[in-house]
Protein backbone atom coordinates (compact mmCIF):
# COMPACT_ATOMS: atom_id res chain seq x y z
CA UNK A 1 0.00 0.00 0.00
CA UNK A 2 1.64 3.68 -1.16
CA UNK A 3 2.17 5.75 1.67
CA UNK A 4 -0.41 8.58 2.74
CA UNK A 5 -0.26 11.38 1.26
CA UNK A 6 0.58 14.62 3.44
CA UNK A 7 -1.91 16.76 4.38
CA UNK A 8 -2.31 20.02 1.99
CA UNK A 9 -0.72 22.76 3.48
CA UNK A 10 -3.19 26.31 3.98
CA UNK A 11 -0.89 28.13 1.34
CA UNK A 12 -1.88 25.17 -1.49
CA UNK A 13 -5.02 25.49 -0.72
CA UNK A 14 -5.48 29.36 -0.68
CA UNK A 15 -3.59 29.42 -3.75
CA UNK A 16 -5.42 26.62 -5.79
CA UNK A 17 -8.75 28.94 -4.84
CA UNK A 18 -7.66 31.84 -6.03
CA UNK A 19 -6.11 30.30 -9.39
CA UNK A 20 -9.81 29.23 -9.74
CA UNK A 21 -11.59 32.15 -8.49
CA UNK A 22 -9.93 34.63 -10.63
CA UNK A 23 -11.87 33.30 -13.61
CA UNK A 24 -14.59 35.45 -12.27
CA UNK A 25 -12.50 38.16 -12.72
CA UNK A 26 -10.66 37.70 -15.48
CA UNK A 27 -12.97 36.51 -17.97
CA UNK A 28 -16.05 39.40 -17.35
CA UNK A 29 -12.68 41.96 -17.95
CA UNK A 30 -11.62 39.85 -21.27
CA UNK A 31 -15.55 40.50 -22.11
CA UNK A 32 -15.63 44.29 -21.27
CA UNK A 33 -12.53 45.04 -23.36
CA UNK A 34 -13.33 42.39 -26.43
CA UNK A 35 -16.59 44.79 -27.16
CA UNK A 36 -15.62 47.72 -26.36
CA UNK A 37 -12.66 49.00 -28.65
CA UNK A 38 -12.10 52.54 -27.04
CA UNK A 39 -10.89 51.01 -23.48
CA UNK A 40 -8.88 48.25 -24.96
CA UNK A 41 -6.74 50.95 -26.87
CA UNK A 42 -3.94 49.02 -28.87
CA UNK A 43 -4.28 45.75 -27.51
CA UNK A 44 -4.33 43.35 -30.55
CA UNK A 45 -7.15 40.84 -30.33
CA UNK A 46 -5.14 38.03 -30.40
CA UNK A 47 -2.96 39.36 -27.33
CA UNK A 48 -6.29 39.87 -26.01
CA UNK A 49 -7.62 36.56 -26.06
CA UNK A 50 -4.77 34.91 -24.91
CA UNK A 51 -4.46 37.16 -21.87
CA UNK A 52 -8.58 37.22 -21.34
CA UNK A 53 -9.53 34.30 -21.60
CA UNK A 54 -6.95 31.28 -22.78
CA UNK A 55 -4.19 32.11 -19.76
CA UNK A 56 -7.00 32.71 -17.25
CA UNK A 57 -8.32 28.97 -17.85
CA UNK A 58 -5.05 27.64 -18.12
CA UNK A 59 -4.84 29.11 -14.64
CA UNK A 60 -7.77 27.90 -13.35
CA UNK A 61 -6.81 23.98 -14.29
CA UNK A 62 -3.58 24.29 -12.71
CA UNK A 63 -4.80 25.06 -9.60
CA UNK A 64 -7.50 22.64 -9.44
CA UNK A 65 -4.66 19.95 -9.88
CA UNK A 66 -2.72 21.56 -7.68
CA UNK A 67 -5.09 21.06 -5.00
CA UNK A 68 -5.23 17.20 -6.10
CA UNK A 69 -1.08 17.49 -5.49
CA UNK A 70 0.44 16.69 -8.73
CA UNK A 71 3.32 18.43 -9.09
CA UNK A 72 3.72 19.06 -13.22
CA UNK A 73 0.43 21.72 -12.25
CA UNK A 74 3.14 23.61 -9.95
CA UNK A 75 5.98 23.22 -12.34
CA UNK A 76 3.80 24.26 -15.20
CA UNK A 77 2.84 27.25 -13.17
CA UNK A 78 6.47 28.40 -12.52
CA UNK A 79 6.62 28.34 -15.94
CA UNK A 80 3.93 30.04 -17.24
CA UNK A 81 3.98 32.82 -15.04
CA UNK A 82 6.26 34.90 -16.32
CA UNK A 83 5.24 34.59 -19.98
CA UNK A 84 1.87 35.10 -18.48
CA UNK A 85 2.96 38.42 -16.47
CA UNK A 86 5.01 40.14 -19.05
CA UNK A 87 1.80 39.70 -21.82
CA UNK A 88 -0.46 41.23 -19.36
CA UNK A 89 2.26 44.29 -18.15
CA UNK A 90 2.81 45.29 -21.73
CA UNK A 91 -0.78 45.24 -22.69
CA UNK A 92 -1.04 47.83 -20.22
CA UNK A 93 -4.86 46.86 -18.99
CA UNK A 94 -4.89 48.81 -16.10
CA UNK A 95 -4.53 48.32 -11.99
CA UNK A 96 -6.46 45.14 -12.49
CA UNK A 97 -3.53 43.28 -14.70
CA UNK A 98 -0.95 45.10 -11.86
CA UNK A 99 -3.06 43.45 -8.89
CA UNK A 100 -2.98 40.07 -10.73
CA UNK A 101 0.79 39.62 -11.73
CA UNK A 102 1.42 41.16 -7.89
CA UNK A 103 -0.51 38.20 -6.88
CA UNK A 104 1.00 35.35 -9.38
CA UNK A 105 4.05 36.78 -8.13
CA UNK A 106 3.85 36.29 -4.06
CA UNK A 107 1.92 32.70 -5.37
CA UNK A 108 5.73 31.69 -6.55
CA UNK A 109 7.49 32.60 -4.05
CA UNK A 110 4.46 30.61 -1.95
CA UNK A 111 4.63 27.85 -3.81
CA UNK A 112 8.56 27.59 -3.38
CA UNK A 113 8.04 26.86 0.76
CA UNK A 114 9.16 23.76 2.27
CA UNK A 115 5.95 22.55 3.39
CA UNK A 116 4.64 23.18 -0.05
CA UNK A 117 7.39 21.07 -1.61
CA UNK A 118 6.84 18.57 0.73
CA UNK A 119 3.34 17.97 -0.29
CA UNK A 120 4.15 18.16 -3.61
CA UNK A 121 6.82 15.67 -3.18
CA UNK A 122 4.83 13.37 -1.19
CA UNK A 123 7.50 13.14 0.94
CA UNK A 124 10.37 14.28 3.41
CA UNK A 125 12.62 16.18 1.19
CA UNK A 126 16.87 15.93 1.84
CA UNK A 127 18.54 12.79 2.14
CA UNK A 128 16.47 9.91 1.10
CA UNK A 129 17.34 6.61 3.21
CA UNK A 130 17.80 2.93 1.42
CA UNK A 131 16.81 0.47 3.65
CA UNK A 132 19.74 -2.24 4.21
CA UNK A 133 19.06 -5.98 2.93
CA UNK A 134 17.56 -8.35 5.41
CA UNK A 135 20.41 -10.69 7.11
CA UNK A 136 20.63 -13.72 4.77
CA UNK A 137 19.57 -16.92 5.80
CA UNK A 138 22.73 -19.33 6.38
CA UNK A 139 20.75 -22.61 5.20
CA UNK A 140 18.56 -21.84 2.03
CA UNK A 141 15.02 -23.48 2.27
CA UNK A 142 14.19 -26.72 0.98
CA UNK A 143 12.18 -26.13 -1.87
CA UNK A 144 10.49 -29.68 -2.80
CA UNK A 145 11.36 -33.07 -1.18
CA UNK A 146 12.54 -34.52 -4.41
CA UNK A 147 15.91 -32.82 -3.49
CA UNK A 148 16.05 -33.85 0.02
CA UNK A 149 19.02 -35.98 1.12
Amino acid sequence: MPPRRRPRPTVVSFIGYCLIAQIIVALPHGFILLNEPERRGNITPSALVLVGFVCPLLMAVLGHFMLKGQNWARLLFFTTVIPYSVLMLASQMGAISLLRVMALVIFTFCLCQYAAQRFFAGRELGRRRVPAKPPRQQSAPIRSARYQY
